[in-house]
């Protein structure tokens, strides 16, 4: 279950995966990617960024893909939901960016999509996302996804008498 890598299948947008393990190697290895024109994609955990105004991330993490778009001095300049990139100093992205192990200093280039394909690809996501909302989700419980998720959800806010729900959960 990788919908960002299916989405980009089904969009017929080839790209080249690329990991960096050592830390120390990222940051060149992604000034690299930006001298040659790139836009690369990094998976950063989000609450390390100082724009998100984020607390808590010593005890949590979510690792998200942004955009790398430039550089300025030793500070990248990111796309993360906002108009405009945003100054990041690279010893903060490259904290983020080895947050995790298994998403450890991972970035991803993408090339034009494959216009003949594309039209192929469109319908398929559109299959897939149906299916993920009607049919037997991919992993784990029914409960996780689709349609059965949303009852679920419903049902959890309201259940004042389940452990789980969202009178017990979130108590005044």
């Amino acid at each position: 279950f990788t919908p960002f890598e299916r989405s980009l299948d089904n969009l017929a947008i080839r790209r080249e995966s690329l990991e960096t393990v050592p830390s120390p190697q990222a940051a060149p290895r992604l000034r690299l990617e930006l001298d040659s024109g790139n836009f690369p994609i990094v998976w950063a955990d989000m609450f390390p960024l100082p724009y998100r105004g984020l607390c808590g991330g010593d005890q949590m993490w979510a690792m998200i893909p942004v955009v790398v778009v430039g550089q300025e001095g030793d500070d990248f300049l990111i796309a993360d939901g906002s108009r405009h990139p945003v100054r990041v100093s690279a010893e903060v992205l490259s904290a983020a960016r080895a947050r995790v192990k298994k998403d450890r200093n991972q970035m991803i280039v993408l090339e034009a999509p494959d216009t003949e394909r594309l039209a192929d690809g469109i319908r398929r996501g559109i299959q897939t996302c149906t299916a993920l909302f009607l049919d037997k989700p991919p992993a784990g419980a029914a409960t996780n996804f689709g349609m059965a998720a949303m009852r679920h959800f419903s049902k959890m806010l309201t259940d004042a008498k389940n452990a789980k729900g969202w009178a017990k959960t979130f108590q005044p």
